[in-house]
């Protein structure tokens, strides 16, 4: 499962490696190029080839095997959408999520809370937020954050 989240210039996503809702281990799924930030959402091996694109800052053609995935990518001008072999430029203004819980982090989004609140919200909600969630914009460097002590619990069940 993967959050990630998208507004005003900076990029959130959680750490969780899963399969079939089994967390396997903790990365960072957020990439930078000289020029370009990206997130990934979606089978691990499209993951690699998204990466790689981000790390090329766009310079290399995008070919992610697969379907059921959704990327996110950044620059100084423009947000590109990336869902099933489909990119699409979009408004730099606007907010966007995607992944596992987006709704989760569309809805605090719309309640005024940042990128990094709205992923931490929904990575909570999907149950994949033990491993802190990852922050950065195209200034500042990837950043791990918690949330802080008896906040943001999560009811079960």
């Amino acid at each position: 499962m993967t959050v990630i989240v998208y507004s005003k210039g900076i990029l959130a996503a959680d750490r969780s490696i899963s399969s079939e809702r089994n967390h396997l281990y903790e990365t960072c799924k957020i990439v930078r190029g000289q020029w370009t930030v990206g997130a990934f959402a979606g089978p691990i091996q499209g993951a690699k080839v998204f990466g790689e694109w981000i790390e090329s800052d766009m310079q290399i053609p995008l070919s992610i095997p697969g379907d059921d995935y959704q990327g996110l990518a950044f620059t100084k001008d423009n947000v590109f959408w990336i869902t099933d072999s489909t990119s699409v430029t979009v408004p730099t203004d606007h907010a966007y999520a995607g992944g596992a819980g987006y709704e989760f982090a569309l809805g605090a989004l719309d309640a005024g809370v940042d990128a990094a609140t709205a992923a931490l919200i929904a990575a909570r909600r999907m149950g994949c937020a033990q491993y802190g969630i990852d922050v950065c914009s195209l200034d500042t460097p990837i950043t791990r954050i918690f949330a802080p002590k008896g906040k943001l619990n999560v009811n079960t069940f």
